[in-house]
């Protein structure tokens, strides 16, 4: 038997480029280039991953050993044998090109080797993962910056991916330079990362935001379109700002030793809700009430703090009117210096208490003096 006049041929590999899942037929010819039969030959199979035998279909005259070996009986001069395989492609696999290598031998000594390329065109797939925003806390007038990472997560490669933002389903969301990112290619298991700089308008709602992301790409083959669209999501956060809108005694000239009440009237000037609001004054010598609390103040709303005391000295007082809130952003306080002018008791007022005082002393004097003669008489 020459040797030398055996060769083995790919007569069929179908499809191709095969995709992860898909089935391959694999058809071999092995012919016989002498002039005499040739008898007893075995063909064997090795296949790796991605390729997964499934079964073959044999001529008259092949006959199996195993699921990978078969042999042939005779081949006659300048004749074939045709042996069918049919693979199927794990989903596992990526874009790449594999091989399954035939061996003809007598069981010992191996005649022929041939290799056949399979070319695996994978699944492509482009997914977001994470997303995040370059500040905490977002609130209408903010600038910021959304970051994600673009993923190639499927079994292919995929080229000229575009990201964009479909701003104009988001109002008052603008993109500050471009809604787009470009990325050239991505091989199946890489990644890059891209960013955005986005503003949202002053007068926009407190509310939660979701941003539609479209996925654009093609495979290596340009044959497969991909395309999908995720959402990105983030909450508006309200700040609120509390200040003093004014200051109103009652009465208008607080006095030394007489009773007090005072009105401070606070403002929300933010766009968020302040919560737990309550004011207190310190550093100020007087008796009554010092705190007042005053709950909920809405953006663009006021309240007034009411506080009932009794001035105990006079003259120019400097104090502290403190206020704690809360809002979206955590708890703050602020404290604005304050001076409350007070006016002492004047000489005449004085003046007039002790003539009162002696007149009062004397009637009861008198009152006292009578009754002690109408008890002696």
């Amino acid at each position: 038997m020459r040797t030398d006049k055996l060769d083995i041929l790919a007569a069929e590999v179908s499809p191709q480029p095969v995709r992860p899942g898909e089935e391959l037929l694999v058809k071999v010819s092995v012919a016989n280039y002498d002039d005499t039969t040739t008898t007893n030959i075995i063909l064997d199979v090795e296949n790796q991953f991605p390729l997964i035998l499934r079964f073959s279909e044999k001529e008259y005259g092949v006959k199996s050993i195993s699921n990978n070996s078969f042999r042939i009986d005779r081949i006659s001069s300048n004749g074939n044998v045709e042996i069918n395989y049919n693979f199927l492609i794990d989903p596992k696999a990526r874009t790449g090109t594999y091989h399954v290598t035939f061996r003809l031998s007598d069981g010992n000594d191996i005649f022929v080797t041939r290799t056949i390329s399979i070319k695996v065109e994978g699944t492509p797939a482009i997914a977001l993962m994470n997303s995040s925003f370059s500040q905490s806390g977002i609130s209408p007038g903010d600038s910021f910056f959304l970051n994600t990472t673009v993923a190639s997560v499927g079994s292919g490669n995929a080229k000229n991916i575009r990201i964009t933002l479909l701003l104009d389903d988001v109002p008052s969301l603008v993109a500050v330079k471009d809604n787009t990112a470009f990325i050239h290619t991505l091989d199946a298991g890489e990644e890059e990362q891209i960013t955005f700089e986005l503003s949202l308008g002053k007068d926009a709602e407190i509310t939660s935001y979701n941003i539609p992301v479209s996925i654009i790409a093609v495979d290596d083959t340009e044959n497969l379109d991909i395309s999908s669209v995720e959402t990105i999501g983030f909450d508006a956060k309200g700040r609120a700002k509390l200040d003093i809108a004014n200051i109103k005694n009652d009465p208008t000239m607080p006095e030394k030793g007489k009773e007090l009440t005072q009105m401070i009237r606070i403002e929300n000037v933010g766009e968020g809700e302040a919560r737990s609001v309550k004011v207190s004054i310190l550093d100020l010598d007087v008796s009554g009430t010092k705190e007042a609390f005053i709950g909920k103040l809405d953006a663009n709303d006021d309240a007034p703090a009411t506080f009932s005391f009794i001035p105990r000295k006079s003259g120019d007082q400097e104090y502290t009117a403190l206020i704690e809130y809360e809002d979206d952003f955590g708890k703050h306080s602020i404290e604005h210096k304050l001076t409350m002018g007070v006016k002492g008791s004047s000489p005449y007022q004085i003046l007039l208490g002790i003539i009162v005082l002696s007149v009062v002393i004397f009637g009861a004097f008198s009152l006292k003096k009578r009754f002690k003669k109408e008890t002696e008489e």
